[in-house]
C-alpha cells in the first residue's frame, strides 16, 4: 500500500486516507541512513561512537503506468498549478496542470507499507515533487517516473501507523500508446494544430525537471523544505521506426521552432465525455536528428528538443505559456492543490 496527500507544513505529516492511494509499479525511497560523524580523537583505540547528525531523501523516485486519474497530486505538485476543474457533465471534469513561478509551499506526505504486518510503515512527512519523466512506445502502456526529495524516512510514524483505510480512486483507467494516441506537430506561429498536423512516431519521452538544492538549518535534523536552484529543464525524444520526415533536419538548420500536443483518449465517462490527457508544448526547439544505418532493413530515426516557454499563448494553446501544461478530463471534481 502506498499514498501520498497533500500537506500544509514543512515536517508536519498529513494523514493519508481513501482516495489517497497511489498505483505503482516500482519505488525507490532510498535507505533510512542519516548522515554520521565519528569520533577521532587521538588517544582512542578505535572509534567508540558514531554520532547521527542530519538526513533527508534525496535521489528518490516512484514509477507507474500513465493513467487518466490517479496522479493528479503529484503532477499538480511537480508543475505547481491546477485550476478549480470545469464540469463537463455528470461525473465528467476537466482542469489544467500548468507550471508555477515557485513550488514554495507545495509539498505532501507519501508513506508505504513494506510487510503484511502492524510494521512495515515507511513515511516521508515532507515530499517536494521536483520533475517527472512520462514515456511510451507504440502497442505498451504509457509509465510515468517521479522525481522526489524530502525531509527524512520515517519508520515509527504515529500519524500515519496504519494504512488500512488508504485505497486508490475506484476507477483508474491506464493510458495506452495505441489507435488513441494523436500526436500533432506544425510551426510555432502557425495556426492551431489540426489531424493534418499528425506525424506518427513510433516511441516518445517527454520530460520535465526542476533543479532543487538540499537545505539544512540549524534547529533542525533532517532537511528543511529543499530551494529551487536553477532554471526548468523540460525536454522530448520522439523515435521513428523508419525514416520519413525531413522536418526535423530542417527545423534544425532553419533555426525554426515548432509547437506540439500529445493527447491520449480513453473509455466513456459519461454522455459525450471520455477520459482526455494530454500535453501541450507551445515552443519546441529541436536540438539533434540521428538516422543512422545499421545494415540492410528499416533506418530508424531519432530527435530530440528542448521544451520552451513563451511570452504569449500560440493559437490554439489559449493559456498555455510554459514550457508544457497538461489537460485532463477524468472524474476528480476537486483540485488536487486545493
Amino acid at each position: 500500500i502506498i499514498g501520498a496527500a497533500r500537506a500544509a507544513a514543512w515536517r508536519s505529516a498529513a494523514a493519508l486516507g481513501p482516495g489517497d492511494g497511489l498505483l505503482i509499479t516500482r519505488e525507490k525511497l532510498g535507505a533510512k541512513a542519516p548522515r554520521y560523524v565519528a569520533d577521532e580523537s587521538l588517544g582512542l583505540v578505535s572509534v567508540r561512537e558514531m554520532i547521527k547528525t542530519r538526513e533527508g531523501v534525496t535521489g528518490s523516485s516512484l514509477d507507474g503506468y500513465l493513467r487518466f486519474e490517479g496522479w493528479d497530486l503529484l503532477l499538480a505538485l511537480a508543475l505547481g498549478s491546477a485550476g478549480t476543474p470545469a464540469h463537463l457533465e455528470g461525473e465528467a471534469y476537466s482542469n489544467h496542470y500548468s507550471p508555477s513561478a515557485s513550488l514554495d509551499g507545495l509539498f505532501a506526505t507519501m508513506a508505504l507499507k513494506k510487510a503484511g504486518t502492524a510494521k512495515g510503515v515507511w513515511e516521508i512527512p515532507s515530499v517536494k515533487v521536483t520533475g517527472f519523466t512520462i514515456k511510451g512506445a507504440v502497442g505498451d502502456l504509457v509509465s510515468i517516473s517521479f522525481q522526489l526529495m524530502g525531509s527524512k524516512l520515517e519508520i515509527a510514524t504515529p500519524v500515519n501507523a496504519d494504512l488500512g483505510l488508504v485505497t486508490a480512486p475506484a476507477q483508474t483507467p491506464l493510458v495506452k500508446f495505441d489507435a488513441s494516441a494523436k500526436i500533432r506537430m506544425n510551426g510555432q506561429s502557425g495556426g492551431a494544430l489540426t489531424d493534418g498536423d499528425r506525424i506518427f512516431p513510433h516511441e516518445f519521452e517527454v520530460s520535465f525537471i526542476r533543479p532543487f538544492e538540499e537545505c539544512y538549518e540549524a534547529g533542525y535534523a533532517d532537511m528543511s523544505e529543499p530551494a529551487q536552484s536553477g532554471f526548468i529543464q523540460a525536454g522530448i525524444k520522439l523515435s521513428f521506426d523508419k525514416y520519413s520526415l525531413d522536418d526535423f533536419t530542417e527545423a534544425i538548420a532553419g533555426g525554426t521552432d515548432y509547437k506540439m500536443d500529445l493527447s491520449f483518449t480513453g473509455g466513456l465517462i459519461i454522455g459525450a465525455s471520455h477520459y482526455v490527457f494530454r500535453l501541450d508544448l507551445p515552443k519546441v526547439t529541436w536540438l539533434s536528428a540521428s538516422a543512422d544505418v545499421d545494415g540492410p532493413g528499416l533506418i530508424r530515426h531519432k530527435v530530440e528538443g528542448r521544451l520552451l516557454g513563451v511570452t504569449g499563448a500560440p493559437e490554439g494553446m489559449d493559456g498555455v505559456t510554459g514550457p508544457l501544461a497538461v489537460y485532463a478530463v477524468n472524474r476528480r471534481a476537486t483540485s488536487p492543490l486545493a
